[in-house]
């Protein structure tokens, strides 16, 4: 299954998309676990696509392509915004111990990579993609 949306890259936007992809997911079988992760992603992934690629103009687009398969789910997530020039996988670093060493910001993709199996990032000719996969 295939399904695509489209939306204005407003933040309140984001969470009717994330609860319309959630009952989606729910009614094909999907688990509340994976659904979770997928909404958590979702909302860094949109929120930073807004942040950092519109740099909080909230009038472009978003698209998003969903595709449920019997092995995974994979999410394009498509902007044309700024580029993301740093690609490489995200890194935190802080002491447990030391609660004042915990980043207040920076973290969204740090999260995305870890309840995603894998993610993927293009960019070309003014078109931005990235891909999240999760395994079912």
């Amino acid at each position: 299954m295939v399904k695509t949306f489209s939306i204005k890259s407003n933040f309140n936007n984001i969470t009717p998309l994330t609860k319309k992809i959630d009952l989606l997911l729910s009614k094909n079988g999907i688990s509340k676990e994976i659904c979770n992760s997928i909404t958590i992603a979702l909302l860094e992934s949109l929120n930073n696509v807004i942040k950092h690629s519109y740099n909080n103009n909230q009038t472009e687009i978003i698209k998003l392509k969903l595709q449920i398969n019997t092995n995974c789910i994979s999410i394009k997530i498509i902007d044309y915004g700024i580029a993301r020039k740093n690609v490489n996988k995200p890194k935190i670093e802080f002491n447990c111990s030391e609660i004042e060493t915990l980043p207040e910001s920076g973290m969204g993709l740090f999260i995305i990579e870890n309840l995603m199996d894998q993610t993927t990032y293009i960019s070309e000719s003014g078109l931005n993609i990235l891909t999240l996969i999760k395994k079912i």
